[in-house]
């Protein structure tokens, strides 16, 4: 048969499929996963081909076949743990996973198979209803509208004296001079209201040489020294008075005597700058326990400063939280006998205010970031940003009074057991953790872009 310039072409069009098929990463190996309540957590050897760049996660109730993407993929050759939610108790799900890189997808990884469990020596908090958006995305912050652009970010939730409620978030990439950053507010007659009514801009630093829509100049009407930087508030009530903590260069902070009418608030020398932190501020109440309260904020890591009193002074250095999980937008909550911490959708078990480096209790939810837990005249919910503000129904599962015990010798990835009456608790590689903190499930970390009276918020 003669050649002709098209077999030639033909011939080099599958050279190069061959050679770019032959460039597609191996299916990934090592594939295993660790129950928790309503959740699992996925591990994986990490793959050796350099021109990984990330994994994909696929989840199916029948063995071998019917995989679906569960999203939120890592994005990284060295991202190898996953956390799923919004799972059931009792149902056993089955995974697979596949490497990516520039040239395609790999085949599918052994099949890991999880059932998560309802087995807890604490209680455990989970989401018993849908979420309701309760401010939207891209709220109106005339005249510094950024359209489509500009987005509602970490925010804080309270209810006033009058048992109004109200939402102030922190809008990003605005045509706001400076930083882009201000804050907004949203009003409700009930926090299982959707849709809150929108109240316009709440607070700004001002701006720089003259007065912005609000009035304020900055370093004239303001105290603040970096123009259009408002991040994370936390508003709470405590001896009658309502405080909201926020950044700027350092912690600033609003009162007020309603919940409604906030001013600037100075600390015990008269100044406006609480301490010097990072971002993303919760303040902590634990002076029943110790007598202080902890400013928890984030760095490179998850720090806190301490003081006996919300004016100050406030310990001059920060205390490294022990904490394995996301720095960003820590909220902690004290419950029965202990402190929760979130770390996004990961809560995390603990009874020292400095050490949360155990594993995660459970993954509750997943696309909502920098949670606050709100509780009113004894009910829970759990509130997110993501698309908005969205709020949701919250409960705790009571401990389990006999915990599982382990069928083999060596415990089990996140088992526990009785051991002489006492509880031997054991992390996902099957190390004993110390007695001291009792902790339960999986340490990860995961990316993302932060006495009671009223509702806690950050």
């Amino acid at each position: 048969m003669r050649r002709t310039a098209a077999h030639a072409t033909f011939a080099l069009v599958c050279v190069a499929l061959v050679v770019a098929n032959a460039a597609v990463p191996s299916a990934p190996t090592g594939l295993h996963a660790t129950p928790l309540f309503r959740s699992a957590v996925l591990h994986w050897d990490m793959h050796a081909d350099t021109t990984v760049t990330g994994y994909r996660v696929y989840r199916s109730n029948t063995s071998g076949s019917g995989y679906s993407n569960r999203g939120w993929n890592p994005s990284s050759r060295t991202a190898t743990e996953y956390a799923d939610a919004e799972m059931t108790n009792g149902t056993t799900y089955y995974y697979v996973i596949t490497a990516v890189n520039g040239d395609g997808e790999s085949g599918y990884s052994n099949e890991a198979v999880v059932t998560p469990t309802a087995d807890c020596a604490v209680d455990v908090p989970y989401i018993t209803s849908s979420w309701w958006r309760i401010g939207e995305n891209e709220p109106d912050v005339s005249p510094y509208n950024n359209p489509g652009v500009h987005n509602a970010c970490d925010f804080t939730i309270w209810k006033d004296d009058a048992r109004k409620w109200h939402c102030v978030a922190c809008i990003r990439i605005t045509t706001y001079p400076g930083s882009t950053r201000l804050f907004h507010r949203w009003d409700a007659d009930s926090i299982t209201q959707a849709n809150w009514t929108p109240a316009g801009l709440f607070w700004t630093t001002g701006t720089v040489g003259a007065a912005d829509a609000l009035g304020r100049t900055m370093g004239v009407n303001t105290p603040y020294t970096v123009e259009g930087r408002l991040q994370a508030p936390h508003c709470f009530l405590y001896g009658g008075t309502y405080y909201m903590f926020h950044n700027n260069a350092g912690a600033f902070c609003l009162a007020s005597n309603d919940g409604d009418v906030f001013s600037q608030h100075t600390n015990y020398q008269g100044g406006s700058v609480f301490f010097s932190m990072g971002r993303d501020v919760m303040i902590f109440n634990n002076v029943a326990q110790d007598g202080k309260w902890y400013a928890y904020y984030c760095t490179s890591g998850m720090v806190a400063r301490s003081a006996s009193n919300l004016d100050g002074p406030w310990s001059a250095t920060e205390s490294t939280v022990r904490s394995a999980g996301n720095p960003e937008s820590p909220f902690a909550v004290e419950h029965g006998s202990g402190i929760y911490l979130w770390q996004q959708n990961g809560v995390v078990y603990s009874t020292d205010p400095l050490d949360f480096n155990g594993d995660p209790i459970t993954f509750m939810w997943r696309g909502k970031y920098a949670p606050e837990i709100i509780e009113d005249d004894g009910n829970y919910y759990v509130s997110g940003y993501g698309g908005g503000i969205w709020v949701a129904r919250m409960a705790w599962w009571p401990a389990q009074a006999t915990p599982a015990r382990p069928s083999a010798s060596r415990s089990p990835a996140g088992s526990m057991t009785r051991v002489r009456d006492r509880v031997a608790w054991y992390d996902l590689r099957g190390r004993r953790v110390a007695p001291a903190v009792k902790v339960v499930g999986v340490r990860i970390a995961a990316g993302r872009d932060a006495a009671m009276e009223v509702p806690l918020g950050r």
